[in-house]
């Protein structure tokens, strides 16, 4: 069985060089193990829509929206076919562009021997060291460079703000501080492998929500990442859980005025603080609920900010995340129709509803390069 799927596989690796005319490239040395895994079925892996983004307000700025699959992280296998999968589907799309991955590695951990690093969502909460994370990118650089030649991946290697019973707030300013060394120290190999910037850069991510954490232990771990000297960019993978879709009024007048709270003592403002405050940080909002009330949130959010700060400090608004594919593994794993029930926006639908909502919005960035929807990675794209 081992070899007819072998078989199978290298017949697949051929066509995919026929296609695209791109040679493969040693996937280099490493401790994670390197396995083979199933082509992906592009149906379930990622989709596209061509539409025209006029901002030139960020760093990056995209002529047209990318829609790509993002990845809760359950194991250290296949990620230089993950790597190689995204590529082809890169030059699937005609025009040079931008693409987003977020990778959540999950929770943070400081083990005995005190290295930093995440428990990743495996069921048995296996930690990862920064190091062998860094490992893990660098091989998904390797991959989409050795099967693209016209696109950039931006790759947010994330965590989360989920204290899961563990004492959070005694390691979160020095966790932050050690994951921003990591995405530089990521980016300086990537540039030693041969990988340009025009190819792939890491970026740091952070699933952040209210029902995690208070808000006062979240701020310590962005404390500490900023601490360093020119921290990378930051993108913010964030739900509004608990706030209004209805407060502020769209027109409520100039000063600041009292902003609403959410659940678990967080307030419009502090979201707008993670969010917003630190130099380099992009949101991309959670818009997961079918019937629009996270999207009104976030623009309430954004009203708020407007209307109580300066309008020369926006919120900014780079994608939205959905998460139906990861809704889709847990229905055909549990075989209960009902899971996500009202909160499994396709990728297609969570971005139209957000964009319909801000695009043309004065008092925000809406520049909304990127689309992703969150799906558990098995091994296999």
């Amino acid at each position: 069985m081992m070899c007819k799927r072998r078989y199978i596989l290298r017949f697949f690796i051929i066509l995919a060089i026929i296609v695209f005319a791109m040679p493969k490239s040693s996937s280099g040395n490493s401790s994670i193990q390197q396995d083979l895994t199933p082509q992906p079925d592009e149906s379930k892996f990622v989709y596209r829509n061509f539409l025209p983004i006029t901002s030139t307000s960020s760093s990056v700025t995209d002529r047209f929206t990318t829609y790509t699959r993002s990845y809760y992280i359950t194991t250290t296998i296949g990620f230089y076919n993950l790597g190689q999968a995204l590529g082809n589907y890169a030059m699937s799309v005609t025009h040079p562009d931008t693409f987003f991955t977020y990778l959540s590695f999950g929770l943070i951990y400081r083990d005995i021997n005190g290295a930093y690093g995440t428990r990743i969502y495996d069921g048995n909460l296996t930690f990862l060291n920064t190091d062998e994370i860094s490992s893990l990118i660098v091989l998904l650089a390797q991959g989409f460079n050795s099967n693209n030649n016209k696109d950039k991946l931006y790759i947010a290697v994330g965590t989360n703000n989920s204290h899961n019973n563990y004492a959070y707030s005694t390691i979160a300013y020095n966790h932050g501080k050690e994951w921003a060394n990591m995405i530089k120290e990521i980016n300086q190999t990537m540039r030693e492998e041969g990988i340009s910037y025009s190819r792939a850069e890491a970026v740091a991510g952070n699933d952040i929500e209210p029902g995690f954490n208070n808000f006062l232990d979240t701020k310590l771990w962005f404390d500490g990442y900023n601490s360093v000297s020119s921290p990378p960019a930051m993108y913010i993978i964030g739900s509004a859980d608990g706030c209004p879709s209805d407060y502020p009024e769209p027109d409520p007048g100039s000063g600041y005025f009292q902003p609403a709270m959410c659940n678990n003592g967080w307030s419009q403002e502090n979201i707008n603080f993670i969010s917003n405050h630190y130099p380099k940080t992009f949101s991309i909002p959670m818009n997961y609920n079918t019937l629009g009330e996270n999207a009104l949130q976030w623009w309430r959010i954004g009203l708020w900010s407007y209307y109580s700060y300066s309008s020369d400090d926006k919120l900014s608004f780079s994608g939205v995340m959905t998460q139906e594919a990861a809704c889709q593994q847990i229905r055909e794993e549990t075989g209960d129709p009902n899971t996500c029930a009202g909160t499994d926006n396709t990728m297609q639908q969570g971005f139209s509803q957000f964009s319909n909502l801000v695009k043309g919005e004065y008092r925000m960035n809406p520049l909304l390069n990127w689309a992703a929807d969150m799906k558990w990675y098995k091994g296999a794209p």
